[in-house]
């Protein structure tokens, strides 16, 4: 069973962990700025924000700005340019969080 919850996950190359700025609005990029052939490039996605493709990823696990673990995160579809995390119960609550007390 997978929960998909209102907790925020996000996540970043721990190799080159940056702070991640979110914003409403859209950010334009002149895409003629990029190198070669920029014709087979959509960087539309990248309005608003660094997205998240989908696909399973190793990332770490921050709750309150602790280090609750470093796990496999599947991050599935959504219709956006950022998939959505998929959050199991043993993964809530290996990072201290009842799944019980969170369910809708």
């Amino acid at each position: 069973m997978a929960l998909h919850s209102p907790f925020s996950v996000s996540a970043a190359n721990s190799a080159a962990e940056k702070t991640v700025v979110e914003s409403d609005e859209a950010v334009e990029f002149n895409e003629q700025f990029l190198l070669n052939s920029s014709a087979n490039i959509d960087i539309s996605r990248y309005a608003y924000g660094n997205p998240v493709l989908a696909g399973t990823y190793r990332v770490k696990v921050n709750l309150n700005n602790a280090l609750k673990s470093t796990s496999e995160i599947t991050f599935n579809e959504n219709g956006t340019p950022r998939a959505s995390a998929c959050l199991t119960p043993l993964l809530l609550t290996q990072a201290g969080v009842d799944p019980a007390r969170n369910a809708r």
